[in-house]
């Protein structure tokens, strides 16, 4: 139940933290640079290629880790602070990605094996109950769902409206993002596991049907097709080629445009059921990071030659990541993770191939972890990070790997709802405080723009207490609640992130008012109470509630709400003084106001003090003593006397 008071006390402790002096700010102005993340979906990119910007974990330190019911084959992916990740259990999570903590569950109708692709808002992610899923990405309810004929274990690809993927029912699809209808299906003679890769106007598959196909995306006509074998792989795909591996063990180099043979890598010890990680060079071939199932991961060079390879303690079906701006030490590479079918997660620095090294693995960067049983989903980058599911015994996992400095532990808090009136100059502020940790920077990422926050400390960082932060963000179209993530830096690693909503609004700040008219306060009310009043906000009220005491005795859900009027039945009131109080909500904030009155007689017995009972006896006594001191009276007629 709500109570007036307790609302009251919120909204007065909310305008107070905003309102708070926070303003005693550094001089430095703020830097803004353009950030780069993988995009939320399987490889983290459109393209497939497996090498994406960011750094990664220095070492196997698990930060979170979750148990499951059922076991995870579906790839992570993760944008604006959430995970999502399907079970075979038929669930869709999504989970905080720094902390683990579940937001939201959706329960499909078959085990979930593929992996989520987001945009727009919107999470797209199939099922073996044949249907494509569309969910909100903040509540994760149904959008829409469409059915196929087959499991779905493709995962999808989003862009211009539309979703792509490949089914079980020998398909691949374009559906529309708003509806889900099918624009169109392409057939072919297998099953699609492959998930298709998209570059420019065309999309890119292999079939079990042992072809790998380019077709049109807008039309869904084929445009060439060439013969392999069993292909699950996704292909990756640059500038020039495509490259993509099958089960008759070879990796094949193919022409984008015309599907014609480029090259082809042999010499692997099983079929390749794994994406490769490409690492595009100044070479006439990228390099590429390819695993077979017989558990060898491949370094392959530019010459298109195997230069090293590295044997894991299971077959390798989920596909490497390669993190290209890991920077540690002297010589520096990208860092490369990848998993095997053992349950063990490795992460290893790699060198370009030349004279003087003989292994491209650098010892100095070279982690291992075991997370479970089997690991076949796919590692997922993000902040530094890396995000993996796996199969245990009991269940399944999903862990988050990152890099802690020995004692850089601390909390960052976010203003929620930072409105600051009229943005300035196209920006806005968003604001907080940190804990227990002194920082050399702190950066607020904001609508795809990292910021550098200004910090104040009154002259000196006290350690602990409270540091404060604030940094102005470009918000010139950006209104409503926003995702916005905070990262404390020592060095150059990030040691804490939090996660939280904002609220802007580009009309500026005007606090809900709320005004009761009647009955006036200390007023007297004996079986209806008939009151009304007025609201007033810059937007538009979406209900009121109006209470007695600790109780809510009405709603209001009118179109558009300003004034207002009710009559309330306060006949089982006990006698004595109540409090009547109104809290209005409109689509961002919320006010209140209350007032007193009384029910009962006016005969109110007021309770006796003894102070008062003294005064009493004090004045009979007095009225006695006068009394009996008074000469009697005679009357002059004797027969009055």
């Amino acid at each position: 139940m709500r109570g007036a008071l307790d609302k009251s006390t919120l909204v007065i402790v909310l305008v107070l933290l905003l309102l708070s002096p926070l303003n005693a700010l550094s001089t430095v102005g703020a830097d803004e640079v353009s950030l780069q993340e993988p995009l939320p979906i399987f490889r983290g990119s459109q393209t497939k290629l497996g090498a994406v910007p960011g750094s990664g974990p220095v070492n196997n330190t698990i930060l979170w880790s979750v148990e499951t019911e059922d076991s995870i084959l579906s790839s992570p992916v993760v944008v604006d602070g959430r995970l999502f990740v399907g079970t075979m259990g038929g669930q869709v999570l999504s989970l905080n990605a720094y902390s683990g903590s579940t937001l939201w569950t959706f329960d499909a109708k078959g085990p979930v094996e593929s992996s989520p692709a987001v945009a727009d808002g919107r999470v797209y992610i199939g099922s073996d109950d044949g249907n494509m899923y569309c969910l909100d990405m903040y509540e994760g309810t149904l959008i829409w769902n469409s059915s196929t004929d087959g499991e779905i274990k493709s995962s999808p690809v989003v862009a211009n409206g539309r979703v792509y993927f490949g089914s079980n029912d020998f398909s691949v699809y374009c559906l529309d993002t708003a509806s889900g209808e099918v624009i169109w299906e392409f057939p072919t003679n297998g099953y699609v596991y492959s998930s298709p890769a998209l570059f420019e106007d065309a999309i890119f598959f292999g079939s079990c049907d042992g072809k790998i196909y380019c077709i049109n995306a807008t039309s869904g006509e084929l445009v060439w097709v060439f013969q392999a074998e069993y292909a699950p792989a996704s292909p990756a795909v640059t500038e020039d080629l495509v490259i993509v591996g099958s089960y008759d063990e070879h990796l094949y180099y193919l022409n984008r445009t015309t599907g014609e043979e480029v090259w082809n890598v042999s010499g692997m010890s099983g079929g390749i059921y794994s994406s490769a990680a490409v690492w595009e060079g100044s070479g006439d071939l990228p390099v590429v990071f390819v695993a077979d199932n017989a558990g060898t991961m491949y370094f392959i060079d530019q010459d298109g030659k195997i230069w090293d390879q590295w044997n894991g303690s299971g077959g390798m079906r989920a596909s490497p990541i390669l993190a290209l701006d890991f920077k540690v030490g002297g010589l520096t590479g990208p860092l490369l993770v990848f998993a095997d079918d053992g349950g063990t997660l490795y992460g290893k620095e790699v060198l370009w191939p030349r004279g003087d090294v003989n292994n491209i693995w650098d010892p100095n960067v070279n982690w291992n972890i075991t997370l479970g049983t089997s690991i076949m989903s796919s590692p997922f980058l993000y902040h530094d990070k890396i995000y993996v599911g796996a199969q245990t015994e009991d269940g399944g996992v999903i862990s988050c790997i990152g890099y802690l400095i020995e004692g850089a532990e601390g909390v960052i808090n976010i203003v929620r709802q930072a409105v600051w009136g009229y943005p300035e100059d196209g920006k806005t502020a968003i604001r907080g405080r940190i804990t227990g940790l002194v920082p050399d920077s702190i950066q607020v990422e904001f609508e795809g723009t990292i910021t550098q926050a200004y910090v104040y400390d009154d002259g000196e960082w006290p350690q602990d207490d409270v540091g404060r932060w604030s940094a102005y963000v470009p918000c010139d179209e950006f209104e409503g609640f926003r995702m916005v993530t905070v990262q404390a830096i020592v060095g150059e690693q990030v040691v804490i992130e939090e996660v939280g909503r904002v609220l802007v609004l580009l009309e500026g700040w005007s606090s809900l008012e709320v005004y009761i008219d009647e009955p006036k306060s200390g007023s007297r009310i004996d079986s209806i109470l008939i009151t009304s009043g007025r609201i007033e906000s810059n937007y538009s009220i979406e209900y009121i509630e109006i209470g007695i005491d600790n109780e809510v005795v009405h709603y209001e859900f009118p179109d558009d709400l300003e004034d207002w009027f009710v009559a309330i039945d306060i006949s089982n009131l006990s006698d004595g003084e109540h409090i009547l109080w109104v809290m209005a909500h409109d689509i961002f904030h919320e006010g209140s106001a209350i007032i007193k009155f009384r029910t009962g007689s006016e005969e109110e017995v007021t309770p006796v003090k003894l102070s008062d009972i003294a005064f009493v006896i004090f004045f009979i006594l007095l009225l006695v003593y006068f009394v009996r001191t008074k000469p009697a009276r005679v009357s002059e007629d004797p027969s009055k006397r």
